[in-house]
């Protein structure tokens, strides 16, 4: 199987698709991230994505952080950058069932609202 993230810049024709292959997008066995250019810009965003994948936010909930590497963690990041960022994304991952923790109990009590 294979699983898609696709970034789209919003005012430039940049491309950037995060594959995982294998048949859980949580544990892929080959991870594959190319772009439609080479431009300095693009790069630097793919080494972002790369940091904050290998360094992710604490509050992540478990159902996200199965795999440090898995499909849902990137999906998780790259929305997160796309939104701030002036970048859509689209996925073929599956819906995902989040079980909110205590944590994010408690954060949304104190009026945080949590970016998945």
């Amino acid at each position: 199987m294979e699983w898609k993230i696709v970034l789209k810049h919003k005012e430039n024709p940049w491309v950037i698709e995060i594959i995982g292959i294998g048949e859980d997008p949580h544990k892929p066995v080959e991870l594959i991230i190319k772009s439609n250019t080479g431009l300095v810009q693009v790069k630097k965003v793919i080494e972002e994505l790369k940091f904050k994948v290998e360094h992710p936010p604490a509050f992540l909930p478990s159902d996200i952080m199965q795999s440090s590497n898995g499909m849902y963690l990137w999906e998780s990041i790259a929305y997160t950058y796309a939104t701030v960022n002036g970048w859509t994304i689209e996925s073929n991952l599956p819906e995902l069932k989040i079980e909110e923790g205590e944590e994010i109990r408690k954060l949304r009590e104190e009026g945080i609202t949590p970016i998945f």
